[in-house]
């Protein structure tokens, strides 16, 4: 049975995840409660879940809002990040090839290392991931 005092809090923490753009710790501390309170409320209490889901949806809206303002700002890295996850389906990709000196495949598509040679081990250690 909910209290009038957890009501109270209920409200307190869902406030404060407004404010700070969904910070559990901080939301807690304002509301003085555990998180495992928190965690508890949410598991349990559907309107509550639901209003900490709508926060979460927002803060995304808000950091998309803030990406779209990079890119018209002319931030390449912005753009960048933004083909790399929207434009997928229009090839903006990157993909990684790991061929030997050859040009053949030096890794299988289902990697056994157990099966890999000491010249395929070796080719690995030596990838300059950056």
């Amino acid at each position: 049975m909910a209290t009038k005092s957890n009501i109270n809090k209920k409200a307190v923490v869902i406030e404060k995840m407004k404010k700070t753009l969904g910070n559990i710790t901080a939301s807690c501390e304002a509301a003085r409660i555990a998180r495992t309170t928190y965690y508890d409320w949410y598991e349990k209490d559907a309107d509550f879940r639901a209003a900490i889901d709508s926060i979460a949806e927002s803060c995304i809206d808000f950091a998309e809002s803030s990406l779209l303002q990079q890119i018209k700002a002319g931030n390449p890295t912005s753009t960048i990040f933004y083909l790399k996850t929207k434009g997928k389906k229009r090839g903006y990709v990157e993909t990684a090839e790991i061929t030997g000196k050859d040009g053949k495949d030096l890794i299988p598509a289902k990697l056994d290392v157990s099966k890999l040679t000491d010249e395929q081990l070796k080719a690995i250690a030596e990838i300059n991931v950056e």
